[in-house]
């Protein structure tokens, strides 16, 4: 058992002993000159891809000081997959109107159950209407919270790219020639002069009214998508872009 005198004693000698540390030069990271520590902060995210975002999640937090340095990249690209993640576009508004600023480029995936390359004789009708359904559904919500986008990061502009996933598609692979896979492509798709009418083409259902997106100012279709959009189907898309060339 401890007297009163001895516990005070450890005290003062714990006090002492916090006061001292405090005095004493930092070491490591914290005693490196700032400009080396900005010439290596900067080394190490020229290292880092944006599309590493766990990794640049957990640079982000080490410190305020880290922070300027990979929060932006993390923001750079932002893809949604609502279909798939089954999130839809939860928590858009809030992150949009913390870090918009930050955001150069937004990419939406729309899932697909109906392989785009199956002969259309193999084509499921109703697969292929509820993919249709959700093709428009997910572009509907989408471009409404483009149109919210914070009016302040609309004079800067972004770029826009929609894509698909083909939850299916590795199903229907076949061998070619070289031994290597490849996929049945269908014959009866849409050709972009709208002369040919088929199962496989995305249009769209019930997308107005729709505000204009002004936020947008460079629009894209990734190359899985885009053979199964009709011209019309295009040229419907665009006129929500105004800022942005047509496709």
């Amino acid at each position: 058992m401890k007297l009163r005198s001895q516990t005070r004693a450890s005290q003062r000698v714990d006090i002492s002993v916090a006061t001292q540390d405090r005095h004493e030069p930092a070491l490591g990271w914290p005693s490196l000159p700032a400009e080396l520590r900005i010439m290596t902060l900067n080394e190490l995210k020229g290292l880092i891809s944006p599309h590493e975002k766990k990794i640049l999640a957990s640079l982000a937090i080490v410190s305020k000081e880290w922070r300027p340095f990979f929060e932006p990249l993390l923001w750079q690209a932002l893809i949604f997959r609502p279909s798939v993640s089954g999130s839809g576009f939860q928590g858009f508004h809030r992150h949009i109107k913390r870090r918009g600023h930050l955001v150069r480029k937004v990419a939406l995936h729309v899932r697909v159950d109906e392989p785009f390359y199956l002969p259309c004789q193999e084509t499921d009708p109703d697969v292929v209407r509820m993919d249709l359904e959700r093709f428009t559904a997910d572009l509907r919500s989408f471009f409404s919270y483009l149109a919210d986008w914070p009016r302040d990061t609309s004079t800067t502009g972004i770029a826009l790219e929609l894509g698909v996933i083909n939850l299916n598609d590795a199903q229907h692979r076949v061998p070619s020639r070289d031994g290597r896979s490849r996929r049945h492509h269908c014959h009866c798709m849409i050709r972009h002069d709208g002369t040919q009418h088929s199962p496989r083409n995305l249009g769209l259902l019930n997308m107005y009214p729709i505000r204009e997106v002004l936020v947008v100012t460079s629009l894209s279709v990734s190359p899985t998508l885009r053979p199964n959009l009709s011209y019309y189907t295009l040229d419907d898309i665009s006129k929500w872009f105004p800022r942005a060339e047509p496709l």
